[in-house]
């Protein structure tokens, strides 16, 4: 089967078999992996759900947000809010440089990835 069909037979299961294939394979590595799984955490809504569910089986599991200085102040307060509602294991990480240094040494970043790699 082709990459194309395969992705389009995903995208229209019905929900409930997406949801248990989700928490199926959060489960596997949670099995799997233990203590060495995180969630990256981002403030969006994918990541929320993702993260959601890891809570649901493992509330203490690791959740990791990279605040790189460029979040909205929206999205830094929902992931504190996060926190505090559900006391999940919040770790935030900052990059050594911050966005606005990388673009004052390098420049802007080109707009997709095809671009830059030419």
């Amino acid at each position: 089967m082709n990459l194309l069909k395969e992705v389009a037979e995903k995208v229209n299961r019905p929900f409930p078999v997406k949801l248990a294939e989700t928490k199926e394979i959060i489960a596997r590595h949670l099995e799997e992996f233990g203590d060495k799984v995180s969630v990256a955490f981002s403030g969006g809504k994918d990541s929320e759900v993702v993260l959601y569910l890891a809570w649901l089986m493992k509330p203490d599991v690791p959740v990791v947000f990279n605040n790189t200085g460029v979040e909205y102040p929206e999205t830094r307060a929902f992931v504190g809010q996060l926190q505090q509602e559900w006391h999940i294991n919040l770790i935030v990480t900052k990059p050594d440089k911050t966005f606005w240094d990388c673009i004052e040494q390098y420049g802007f970043p080109r707009g997709t990835k095809s671009a830059s790699k030419g």
